[in-house]
């Protein structure tokens, strides 16, 4: 979907799924669209870099609130886990 569908999150969900039958739907933030979005996840893919850098918004840690992390793999410079909601 390019861009955003007038509606809402939950309604840009069902249409998402009316037209393609997505086995997964994977959304891409922005902070505002993951805040949003969060509630109607099932799984999180998360990329955590080790290194500090600049940045003005951040994913806070009560996101997490709700789900368990599954599997973790570290990499060179971040770590990739998985979270299931509970």
């Amino acid at each position: 979907l390019n861009g955003a569908v007038d509606g809402g999150i939950y309604q840009n969900i069902q249409y998402i799924k009316t037209i393609s039958n997505p086995e997964k739907i994977w959304i891409i933030g922005g902070a505002e669209i993951y805040k949003s979005t969060i509630p109607f996840c099932n799984n999180i893919y998360l990329t955590q870099f080790n290194d500090e850098y600049e940045c003005d918004k951040y994913i806070s840690k009560d996101v997490f609130d709700g789900f368990v992390k599954l599997t973790s793999k570290k990499g060179l410079d971040c770590e990739f886990s998985i979270w299931n909601k509970m």
